[in-house]
């Protein structure tokens, strides 16, 4: 259920952004309000609206993190040096994270036991499982092996999936 409404929640930002409109104004226009017999009550709208983060999709060319012309919206509590990245392995793939699917990672974020950390492994990124002293992927590909901590540099801490449908 948290999944689908995660979906239906980046979408709504997606479609408010581009269109330049608040909450309120689609809730109303679409008639969403009216066969919904309700409307939103937005008592403070700046609120919700401090919350959303534009912030670079990145890529890995060459050992180094590239800025692309691409962004993503995001409402996580996140540092300004947040960024997104496209999931490139299949190392977390049981975990949900597909290829394909893009990341949030908060390079301030400290890693704690448990939490899924995006690192740089002989010179390729890689998803895992934060677990001192290892990394543990999460992987259906049985060649994927624990790491150990000291031989990666951990990149950050993923703080969300964004999943396209």
């Amino acid at each position: 259920m948290s999944d689908t409404i995660g979906r239906v929640h980046d979408w709504v930002l997606a479609t408010l952004k581009s269109k330049g409109w608040s909450a309120r104004k689609w809730a109303i226009d679409s008639k969403l309000a009216s066969t919904s017999k309700s409307y939103p009550d937005f008592p403070n709208p700046r609120i919700l609206v401090s919350k959303i983060k534009t912030i670079p999709v990145m890529v890995f060319k060459k050992g180094a993190l590239m800025e692309t012309e691409a962004t993503v919206v995001t409402t996580q509590n996140i540092s300004s040096k947040a960024y997104a990245i496209p999931v490139q392995s299949n190392t977390m793939d049981q975990a949900g994270f597909n290829i394909g699917d893009t990341i949030v990672v908060d390079p301030d974020k400290k890693p704690t036991n448990g939490k899924t950390v995006l690192i740089q492994y002989k010179n390729k990124l890689q998803l895992m499982e934060y677990r001192t002293p290892y990394l543990l992927p999460r992987s259906s590909d049985q060649s994927q092996k624990e790491i150990d901590m000291g031989l990666v540099d951990i990149m950050g801490v993923v703080v969300q999936l964004i999943r396209n449908v």
